[in-house]
Parts: C-alpha cells; structure tokens; sequence
C-alpha cells in the first residue's frame, strides 16, 4: 500500500487507497496539463468541505456523486459533480448540506480566480480621508 505523503492546504494526508486502477486514468487539470488520478485530493476536498458540519458525510457526497472517471474527464467536471452531489442531499432533515456545497463551490471559484486551493485573504486597503 502507497503510504506517500502530499500537501494540501499546509496538511498532510497520507494515501490511504492504493493507486491501482486510477493510477492509468489521467484528469485534465485547469491548465492543460493531464495528471494521474488521484482519489484521495478528492476525498480530502470533499472532507473538508464537510469539516465541522452536523450531519453532513462526506463518504454520503461522494457516494451520491457516482462519479464514473474516464481519462481526459477535467477537473472542472469532477468539482462540479461534487458539487452538484453535496446539493441533492439538502433536505429538511440535513440542511447542512448547503454548507458543503457552498464550500465545494466556492474552493473551485478559489481556483479560477487565485489558481490555487487554498484561502488567500483580501488585503484591506487602507483610504486616507482628506
């Protein structure tokens, strides 16, 4: 078992699923490039969008996604499946699922705007009153 170590967001996760079957199926990242697919980045995103939410599941999302993966699929695509997945479970017994979309949503704008993941803070600027 691959036990491999990679960054996200300065936290570590560890493969935990062996890179068998996604190892040959290659996604289209945002620039072009095409990479290997890695199934755990997916897990650690949707886990946490899910962070400190009451009754929402992140396992639940991602199994409501069915994401079939082929090679070529984008990233884009796989982000929007998600999101869309985390939206089909808001209900009136888990409302909390808006939360998880919101945050799928908003870490793929993240990305088109910033080019990255991770939070960037807005700088305050500061107006000097004349």
């Amino acid at each position: 078992m691959d036990t491999t170590k990679t960054k996200i967001k300065n936290k570590n996760y560890k493969n935990l699923m062996p890179n068998t079957n996604s190892s040959t199926i290659k996604v289209q990242k945002r620039d072009g490039r095409l990479e290997p697919l890695d199934i755990n980045k997916i897990h650690f995103v949707v886990e946490e969008a899910c962070e400190g939410l009451a009754g929402v599941s992140s396992s639940q999302i991602e199994m409501n996604a069915n994401i079939q993966f082929y090679d070529g699929m984008t990233t884009k695509d796989i982000q929007n499946v998600l999101v869309r997945s985390a939206n089909d479970l808001i209900s009136l017994e888990y409302p909390n699922y808006q939360y998880a979309a919101a945050r799928l949503l908003s870490y793929d704008v993240r990305k088109e705007a910033h080019g990255q993941y991770e939070y960037i803070p807005l700088l305050k600027i500061n107006i000097k009153k004349h």
